[in-house]
């Protein structure tokens, strides 16, 4: 069985001029290309996303450079590009049996102002350093945690299966500035014989990265516990490319740490930043809601439409909804004395058949079709509040006036 590994990391660098403009955001996915030696990959592509702000640009707004000087970039690998109207590829072709370790460098151009980035190119071979036949004859890795978490008696292995290994142990270590350094064990040993931090212990321990195993390559990972407690570029984001989940271990130029809904955090349908604000198109809340202010939206609807916010300010014409079994609903209107011309008179509007209209409080007189308030539209200096509620599949919405010189 062959393996053979796409990283799917996206990586976002955020530009943010000195002049208070909004910042660049240049999205990289993936920012490395993994090959497995086995086997030729005619097609791997690389897109690039510029935003400025929370605007997406279009490729006329940017330009990226060439890879290479020619179409071959090394031995074995070779690309070409494609546009789409707001994303630009690079398309990236291998060939099997060529040991490749590269970062290939490459600007975003905006505006005039060159943007240097790198895509990753590395390779990597079936089993444990290649000896294995199909991939499945190596040696398992734990999922990591803090050294100091371990007791003394604990055997870190070395992931030698010739010395009846079955494991190839890697922890973790916090270093003085916060962050967690990978380590993976280079000889067996019971903790307690080493009272030294892999850090300072060179014997038994070595940096993660700069050693063979800094790439795990699979097609599918599947486990039923992971503690992922260090990630390059610090997202994950999961989803079918048009519609997705982002988390960010660090929050983003916008401020977000997660957003889901869309494939960017300006046309998400909820997001969560990291100053504690929740965004959402909208919400069903069972139970108790406690916070110390309510801003509600001012309606900004078309005259005669659907209000889309809990204040109406300035009308003289309203569609009220059907609302669905069991929900009541307030729409307040707030038609202010602007000038000393006559007042318009306010219409209401059922949406329908099931929709009944009571100009009071009565339910009794109640029917489903238009409803004129007499000098209560535009410039009418009056306050009062619509308030719907369905019983029986049936929305009836009534007047109350709460503050009028009429």
């Amino acid at each position: 069985m062959s393996v053979k590994c796409k990283a799917s990391r996206k990586i976002r660098f955020a530009h943010i001029p000195a002049d208070g403009n909004p910042g660049l955001t240049i999205m990289v996915t993936p920012s490395t290309l993994t090959y497995n030696t086995s086997k030729s990959v005619p097609l791997r592509e690389v897109q690039i996303d510029v935003f400025q702000g929370d605007r997406k640009l279009s490729v006329n707004d940017f330009s990226c450079s060439a890879l290479a000087a020619t179409r071959t970039i090394t031995k074995g690998l070779t690309w070409s590009y494609s546009k789409l109207s707001d994303s630009f590829k690079y398309r990236l072709a291998y060939e099997a049996g060529n040991d490749i370790n590269i970062s290939i460098p490459f600007t975003v151009t905006v505006n005039g102002v060159e943007y240097p980035h790198l895509i990753g190119v590395q390779t990597v071979k079936n089993g444990i350093n290649g000896t294995g036949s199909d991939g499945r004859n190596g040696v398992w890795v734990p999922p990591m945690m803090l050294w100091s978490d371990y007791p003394d008696d604990y055997v870190f292995q070395a992931g030698d299966p010739a010395s009846g290994d079955v494991r190839l142990d890697m922890v973790l270590v916090k270093a003085a500035n916060g962050n967690l350094i990978p380590y993976y064990c280079l000889e067996t040993h019971v903790k307690g014989d080493s009272p030294y931090s892999p850090e300072t212990d060179t014997e038994f321990w070595a940096p993660a990265d700069a050693g063979v195993y800094k790439c795990l390559a699979t097609e599918l990972l599947a486990a039923q516990n992971a503690r992922i407690d260090f990630m390059s570029g610090q997202a994950i984001r999961v989803g079918n490319g048009a519609e997705m989940c982002g988390y960010f271990g660090a929050p983003t130029d916008t401020g977000a740490v997660f957003y889901t809904g869309a494939n960017n955090v300006a046309q998400a349908t909820f997001v969560v930043y990291k100053d504690g604000l929740i965004v959402a198109k909208s919400a069903d809340i069972e139970g108790r809601i406690s916070a110390s202010t309510l801003d509600l939206k001012v309606s900004t609807a078309a005259a005669g439409a659907i209000p889309n916010g809990s204040l109406c300010f300035d009308v003289s014409s309203v569609k009220l909804p059907a609302l669905a079994s069991g929900y009541v609903r307030s729409i307040r209107i707030y038609n202010p004395l602007r000038t000393r011309t006559a007042p318009e008179d306010l219409t209401l509007i059922p949406e329908n058949s099931t929709v009944k209209i009571s100009t009071s409080l009565a339910f009794d007189i109640a029917t489903s079709d238009n409803k004129t308030l007499a000098e209560y539209g535009k410039n009418g200096d009056v306050y009062l509040e619509l308030l719907g509620i369905n019983i029986n599949n049936v929305t009836t919405w009534t007047v109350n006036v709460l503050a009028s010189s009429n």
